[in-house]
């Protein structure tokens, strides 16, 4: 359930400081204006496994965290996230929020409604947009991976 709520928020973060970058007079560097305003879909996150190397996660996997970002105009998202093909089955850890980003250069800040104990649960990194592809890159504590934080990147499709 943490690894859940963590890849999301990273996600959010992203895509919100996306949404900053992408104000009126923005250019993207690959095709003229781009906004991140609208609705984005998690389709790859990349995690290191020590002596493994790098693992893949895509939609088709059963680890993959399905994450939905919806980036309003006014610096504020909502987002679902789920593990599995079905997001009603009761063992998909499904949940949703809303938070607010900050975003300065290619560094956000994401603050989302969601709580680890009393503290607020806050995500920084990096993003790159190129078209309707978001890459995002932060590091996260995930319980199953041990008690140091793991980089991951995540990429997410725009959908909406």
């Amino acid at each position: 359930m943490k690894r859940t709520l963590l890849l999301g928020l990273v996600c959010l973060i992203a895509l919100n400081l996306a949404l900053f970058t992408g104000c009126d007079g923005d250019k993207s560097t690959d095709s003229g204006e781009t906004t991140l305003i609208g609705k984005w879909d998690a389709v790859k996150e990349v995690l290191p496994v020590e002596g493994v190397g790098n693992l893949t996660l895509t939609p088709q996997s059963s680890m993959f965290m399905h994450i939905v970002i919806d980036v309003k105009e006014d610096s504020t998202f909502e987002y679902e996230m789920w593990t599995g093909s079905n997001k009603a089955d009761t063992t998909s850890g499904y949940e949703s929020g809303n938070g607010t980003w900050t975003a300065s250069g290619n560094v956000f800040s994401m603050t989302s409604e969601s709580t680890i104990g009393t503290d607020p649960f806050i995500i920084e990194g990096t993003y790159k947009l190129t078209k309707n592809t978001l890459v995002i890159n932060a590091t996260l504590p995930i319980e199953e991976m041990g008690e140091e934080p793991v980089p991951i990147e995540i990429t997410l499709n725009r959908i909406g």
